[in-house]
C-alpha cells in the first residue's frame, strides 16, 4: 500500500473531530517551506541492511494552527 492509500484507510475509521484536527495540521504543513525531500519506507520488512545506515532527517517541533477550537468545544 502506498502512503495515500494508508491515509485514506485511516481517514475512513477516524472521527470528525480528529479529521478536522488532521486537516488543519495538513494545511499547516503545506504552508511550511520544503527544505528537503523525505522518502518514506512503508514496508514492514527491511531486506537491505544499508537502509539502516541512512541519515535520519532532523525532526522539528510543529506548531499546529487550531482554528475554531474554542467554539466547537475541542479544548
Amino acid at each position: 500500500m502506498n502512503i495515500k492509500e494508508l491515509l485514506l484507510q485511516e481517514i475512513e475509521s477516524s472521527s470528525d473531530v480528529l479529521l478536522a484536527q488532521t486537516l488543519d495540521f495538513l494545511r499547516f504543513l503545506k504552508t511550511k517551506p520544503v527544505t528537503e525531500q523525505i522518502s518514506l519506507d512503508l514496508s514492514t520488512e527491511k531486506n537491505d541492511h544499508t537502509s539502516s545506515h541512512k541519515t535520519k532527517p532532523e525532526i522539528q517541533e510543529a506548531t499546529p494552527i487550531l482554528r475554531g477550537c474554542l467554539k466547537s468545544g475541542w479544548l
